[in-house]
């Protein structure tokens, strides 16, 4: 599951999932949207927080043809 479906399916905002985690509201507005992969003590946090059921990845870069 992505973050974005975990956090519509438990009714939580990204604002109140931010400040759980510690971390600003437009970082978490990116680790939403793909736009940045979180490091390694984030990532363990919202695995704990979400008992696992999200995996995050990057969205994968545009290549230049």
């Amino acid at each position: 599951m992505n973050l974005k479906a975990y956090l519509a399916d438990q009714h939580v905002t990204q604002k109140d999932f931010a400040a759980t985690l510690g971390i600003n509201e437009r970082y978490m507005s990116r680790l939403v949207n793909g736009h940045v992969k979180p490091g390694k003590r984030l990532m363990r946090d919202i695995d704990a927080l979400t008992e696992g059921k999200v995996k995050l990845e990057p969205k994968p870069k545009e290549t230049k043809e």
